[in-house]
């Protein structure tokens, strides 16, 4: 996930390194890693970060990793 520096040199610029480096850049996506589900947010919210989550989630993991550049207002989150 990208955070307020990566948007002062340029996201995509920031993103497109990054995956070139086979690093994966998580913006409002989730993915299942050895049965870990990990959601990364974007850093500029995006509407409801809950409902985002929810429309993420998988169920499928029995274990869930939330990522927020600034976790802030999360309380839901538990």
């Amino acid at each position: 996930m990208l955070g307020n520096h990566d948007l002062y040199l340029g996201a995509d610029k920031v993103k497109s390194v990054l995956n070139s480096a086979g690093i994966n850049v998580l913006q409002n996506e989730a993915v299942i890693v050895d049965g870990l589900e990990i959601i990364g947010l974007s850093f500029q919210k995006s509407g409801n970060d809950e409902s985002v989550v929810k429309n993420l989630s998988s169920k499928l993991a029995p274990c869930r990793l939330l990522l927020r550049h600034v976790p802030v207002g999360i309380n839901w989150a538990k």
